[in-house]
């Protein structure tokens, strides 16, 4: 669970961090190019969001809120890292077209989405009773 609780707030942080770089350093773009500006400020608002959601899940799960809810937070998880790894790609593959630096960001979320993956699938497990 403390895995899950640290590594929500540091993919949380990582999140809020490069959504606002992307707004904060969008430049000005030339006649024509309002769609991929458009794209680029879409895709920053939506990674401030997952990043809310996750520190705000973390730090609620911190509180030991989510102890007796542990497969549900399991789940929750899952679903985080699920869309980390596909931010990651569309950050690889240049789908917010004003991006930059986005190979090492891409990096880090692919790091912080198969970390989550792992942890909410220890999580989700059902653990049988010890002797």
């Amino acid at each position: 669970m403390r895995f899950a609780v640290l590594i929500g707030l540091v993919g949380g942080a990582w999140d809020l961090g490069v959504g606002l770089s992307i707004i904060l350093t969008a430049s000005m773009s030339a006649p024509g190019e309002s769609m991929a500006r458009t794209a680029t400020y879409a895709g920053g608002i939506l990674l401030i969001f997952l990043g809310g959601a996750v520190l705000a899940t973390s730090i609620y799960a911190a509180s030991g809120s989510m102890f007796a809810n542990q497969k549900f937070l399991g789940l929750l998880m899952l679903t985080y890292g699920a869309t980390m790894l596909f931010v990651s790609a569309a950050m690889f593959a240049r789908l917010f077209p004003m991006m930059t630096g986005s190979e090492v960001s891409g990096a880090a979320m692919v790091v912080l989405g198969l970390a989550m993956l792992y942890s909410g699938a220890t999580m989700r497990k059902t653990r049988m009773p010890g002797p």
